[in-house]
């Protein structure tokens, strides 16, 4: 007898490839995350984040957001809980982003389609906003699980906030080198680009 599998319980499940061994290593390494386990497992979820996993990185950032994936380096695991949280939410606070905007708009930084100075000024806006929310967010499990919980939301710091536009030009040229070194054809071929070049 075949089973059935609706179209939506199937995107349901391929919403959540890699978390439970994702949230399984964040379990191991925090013992006490499992108060929040569910809380933050189902923020996750919501995101619509189709893919999360741990990596080893090439360069020393501490996550990246793509399309369909969220990647957190292995590295940051050797810090404190709450600046992993605050990681984790900051990469999944794009993810809400690549939802509001589309796709196109989060991605055509990388085409040429604006100016490179357009480019830097929205990518130091959508950083900001995911630093804000990641600080938010970190507070928010701080209030609900303050007892249970060790946090220290007031040494999280806002990596983008001095950043310079400049530095902002530089790494989205390096992107747009790479895209073009690869020959990409579309944004699929950007993703896939990006992450393998991300990884180790």
């Amino acid at each position: 007898m075949k089973i059935l599998v609706k179209e939506n319980q199937y995107n349901l499940l391929m919403e959540q490839v890699g978390l439970d061994d994702f949230m399984s290593k964040v379990s191991e390494v925090y013992p006490d995350s499992v108060y929040a386990m569910e809380k933050i497992s189902d923020f996750i979820k919501k995101s619509n984040c189709q893919r999360i996993e741990f990596r080893d990185f090439n360069y020393p950032a501490a996550g990246v957001s793509l399309h369909d994936r969220v990647l957190i380096n292995n590295n940051v695991l050797r810090s404190d809980f709450s600046f992993f949280l605050f990681v984790l939410f900051h990469e999944i606070a794009h993810q809400y982003q690549f939802k509001k905007y589309g796709i196109d708009v989060m991605y055509k930084i990388y085409t040429g389609e604006i100016s490179l100075d357009k480019a830097a000024k929205f990518v130091k806006d959508v950083e900001d906003v995911a630093d804000e929310f990641g600080i938010r967010k970190v507070r928010q499990i701080q209030s609900l699980y303050g007892d249970k919980i060790k946090l220290n939301s007031s040494s999280l710091v806002k990596p983008y906030k001095n950043m310079p536009l400049s530095t902002l030009k530089n790494m989205i040229s390096h992107i747009i080198n790479l895209l073009k070194h690869n020959n990409y054809k579309d944004i699929t071929d950007i993703s896939e680009i990006m992450y393998n070049h991300i990884k180790k």
